[in-house]
């Protein structure tokens, strides 16, 4: 399962927007978590653009926090290992926020 989630707020004409999905729905024990934004300006892949990514833990406590940069593609990919406690096992919660250019958008999971 992935998620798609587009930006929180319709970008302007002008400006980013970003999609950021995860590798599946939820997750057990000890397994990667592979997370990825799509950025892009006026619909076209933005290039160097950096990301922050913040995995809320099933616990809705404990945050996992990886930074990426876009390539060519306009996609910046990140992965980590899920814990082994109850804490990492479940659906995490997703957000990336996402800045190139002095303009920035933010895309987050329902």
């Amino acid at each position: 399962m992935t998620y798609v989630v587009a930006a929180a707020a319709p970008a302007p004409a002008t400006g980013l927007a970003e999609t950021v999905t995860s590798s599946k729905l939820s997750y057990t024990a000890g397994t990667t978590v592979s997370l990825a934004a799509l950025v892009r300006k006026n619909g076209v892949a933005v290039k160097g653009a950096t990301v922050s990514f913040d995995a809320l833990k099933p616990n809705n406590v404990n945050h996992v926090i990886l930074h990426g940069t876009t390539d060519s593609s306009g996609y910046a990919r990140v992965s980590f290992k899920s814990g082994v406690g109850s804490s990492s096992i479940g659906t995490y919660k997703l957000s990336a926020k996402a800045a190139s250019g002095g303009l920035s958008t933010t895309a987050t999971t329902t």
